[in-house]
């Protein structure tokens, strides 16, 4: 088990070297870029900066400090939608999910490259286990 983690380890890092390459070309952070990613998810829901930093396992200075980057870069919008005007909703908006896009656009080819070898079905059953644990570490948060 330990292995696995280790694992882990030296394949985030790796990966986070490589995506860190193509975010600077295009001025994002890897916070950022994780703040769109998780938007694109469903682009027309809104979240509050407490929900965000929650899910995001960050504390709230500093996702108020990543939304406020990326609402000055066009990539997020403020809709105040309670009558109490301290609670506001951050939506993704097109720009940010171009911008994202152009991202993945700019590391595919190191991606393809990497799997090239690679089966389809084995890729499909890495992407089936990865889910498992992705879903197993989300629903056993603290």
């Amino acid at each position: 088990m330990e292995r696995i983690f280790i694992l882990i380890g030296i394949i985030n890092q790796l990966a986070t070297t490589r995506l860190n390459r193509v975010l600077k070309e295009l001025d994002l952070s890897m916070a950022q870029f994780n703040l769109l990613t998780h938007f694109s998810n469903n682009p027309e829901r809104g979240w509050a900066v407490t929900r965000l930093a929650e899910v995001m396992e960050v504390n709230q200075p500093a996702m108020t400090k990543t939304t406020q980057r990326l609402l000055k870069k066009g990539f997020l919008r403020i809709v105040q939608e309670h009558a109490d005007k301290r609670v506001k909703a951050f939506y993704v908006t097109e720009t940010g999910l171009k911008s994202l896009h152009q991202a993945w656009e700019k590391l595919a080819p190191d991606v393809i490259k990497i799997v090239s070898e690679w089966q389809s079905k084995d890729l499909d059953h890495l992407r089936g286990l990865l889910e498992r644990l992705k879903n197993q570490l989300d629903e056993s948060r603290d």
